[in-house]
This record gives structure tokens, C-alpha cells and sequence, in this order.
């Protein structure tokens, strides 16, 4: 069964979950009266229109129903005069300009990403992986739903129980091309689903917790979490790959979606130290643009 992992753990525990629309009733936003020069930013960027200003006074959160706590009103801020009333400033730390990449380091951040397929035996360093996660989190998320939860594989008794799901449903109901040979080669002792890599992170969504007006949008907050993840392990010595396979299987597979006490699974990233080192960037084929 599917187990949560906080922040600062990195054993298997079980913890309370919290979505933003459980917070409090009673969340507000603050304004340090000292600070605030009444700019009026934080009105104009309020994506839901919530925050109002009667002239000469502070900002005060007018709706908080219709707020969706996404820290714009905060991180606009020239003053540093907003907070939360159930977070604190040190909670929102300041940008660092001198940490902006330029375009070019943004092109090559980018164009040198590749999937890795072949990774260095043993374990994986589970404090690498929470560090991981803990970057992945800050993803964009519709709404602010924050809806996206982590299920990570991590011993080789868990990882073959998925991958032989995976090759079970590639046998019996896929129809994929490929099935035949990627089953000959697991059975074979290869790893084809996988590519024996010491960790696997699921991206899931939980029905039971998650808003229902965000469910249908699932599939993009995992996409764009996962995205982030895979761009930003190599800072961390990591690799990742996309587990397409796998994720044919758990999107049909029942037995295998049983294995998530109900979460689903929009996605899933092999994860680990590379064995290899790519020297150049590749080649794209010509970008296709359409300007209606």
C-alpha cells in the first residue's frame, strides 16, 4: 500500500495530509502598516480579485472565500509588508538576482537534459530524493490545488512487483508492438520497464482529497511536476527517465492500480545515478509554429 513521506523524513511514515482548501477558516492575509507604502500591487495581482484597498487604508483580504493562497499579494510586494496570517515571512524567502540564469545558460540547462536508461548499481540516496522532491514541489498547480502526492519505489522487491504488473498487462490486454519483445527480454532477466534503476517516483493525485473541480486537471499538474523533477535532478548527481511503460500499465491494469490504495497515477519517473555523461546537446527535428 501507498505510504506519505514529510519533508523531513525519509522512512516510509504515514502523515496527515493537508490541502489548501482545508486550510482554517480564519486565514487572512497580514500587512505590517510600518512597511506598506499602499502601491497598490498587490490589489492589481490578485489573481481572484480578492485583496481590496479603500483609499488611504491598508490592504485587507475582502474575500477570502474566492482566495486561492498562491502568495502573489506576498511575493510582489516591493516592502515586504504582506504575509500570511498562518505563515511567516521567512516562509516566502526573497529572489536573488544574482542567481538568474542568462538565455544561454537557459539553453543549454535545457537542450542537455536526457533520459538516462543506465544507472549505477545500490541504493539510492534517499536524502538526494527528498531534496528532490522537496524542489518538485513548488511546481505549478491549477488553482493552487496542489493536488500532486509522491509514491516512491525504492527496494528491488517493490520494483520488480510493479515491473512484473507491468509486463502482465504488456502480455494480456496491451496490444502494444512492442509486447512481445519487451516481455521476451524480461523474462529473459532484462529490465525493460524500469531499466534497473534503484528508485521510481510515482506522481499521484488522491480522489478522495484532492478538490473535485481540479481532478480533470490532474494529469497536467503531475506532467508539470514530474517536468521540473527531471530537469532539476541533475543539480542533485540524478538521472531520471519517463516510465511509459509502467504508466500504460496503471492507467488500465487493475491489479496494479490496487497496489495504490486508490491514488491515481499520472505519471512516473525512474530515478538514480547515472552511469553515463553526455558530452554534447543533440539535435531537434525544425520547430514546428502555426501564428493564427
Amino acid at each position: 500500500m501507498a505510504t506519505s513521506t514529510s519533508a523531513s523524513e525519509t522512512t516510509s511514515t504515514t502523515t496527515s495530509q493537508t490541502t489548501p482548501a482545508e486550510i482554517q477558516p480564519t486565514f487572512d492575509i497580514r500587512c505590517d502598516a510600518d512597511k506598506c507604502v499602499k502601491c497598490g500591487l498587490c490589489v492589481k495581482d490578485c489573481v481572484n480579485r480578492c485583496i481590496s484597498m479603500p483609499p488611504g487604508e491598508n490592504p485587507r483580504l475582502s474575500s477570502a472565500a474566492n482566495c486561492i493562497k498562491c502568495g502573489h499579494c506576498v511575493a510582489v510586494c516591493p516592502k515586504s509588508a504582506l504575509t500570511f496570517s498562518n505563515k511567516p515571512i521567512e516562509d516566502f524567502p526573497p529572489i536573488d538576482p544574482s542567481l538568474c540564469l542568462s538565455t544561454a545558460q537557459v539553453e543549454q540547462f535545457i537542450r542537455s537534459r536526457r533520459s538516462c536508461r543506465v544507472y549505477k548499481p545500490g541504493p539510492i540516496d534517499q536524502t538526494k530524493v527528498m531534496r528532490l522532491l522537496e524542489l518538485c514541489h513548488h511546481a505549478a498547480s491549477a488553482g493552487n490545488a496542489q493536488q500532486v502526492q509522491y509514491i516512491v519505489l525504492h527496494t528491488p522487491e517493490q520494483l520488480h512487483r510493479f515491473g512484473q504488473h507491468t509486463i502482465d498487462w504488456l502480455k494480456a490486454a496491451s496490444g502494444h508492438p512492442a509486447a512481445e519483445r519487451i516481455s521476451s527480454a524480461w523474462d529473459k532477466g532484462f529490465d525493460p520497464i524500469f531499466r534497473k534503476a534503484p528508485c521510481v517516483i510515482l506522481g499521484v493525485i488522491d480522489p478522495a482529497t484532492s478538490p473535485k473541480q481540479y481532478h480533470h486537471l490532474g494529469v497536467v499538474d503531475v506532467s508539470i511536476a514530474l517536468a521540473n523533477m527531471e530537469l532539476a535532478a541533475p543539480s542533485l548527481g540524478l538521472g531520471t527517465c519517463w516510465a511509459g511503460f509502467f504508466q500504460g500499465a496503471v492507467a488500465a491494469w487493475e491489479p496494479l492500480k490496487a497496489e495504490l490504495g486508490g491514488k491515481l497515477c499520472l505519471g512516473a519517473l525512474m530515478v538514480g545515478e547515472p552511469q553515463l555523461k553526455y558530452q554534447r546537446m543533440v539535435a531537434r527535428n525544425p520547430l514546428v509554429v502555426q501564428w493564427l
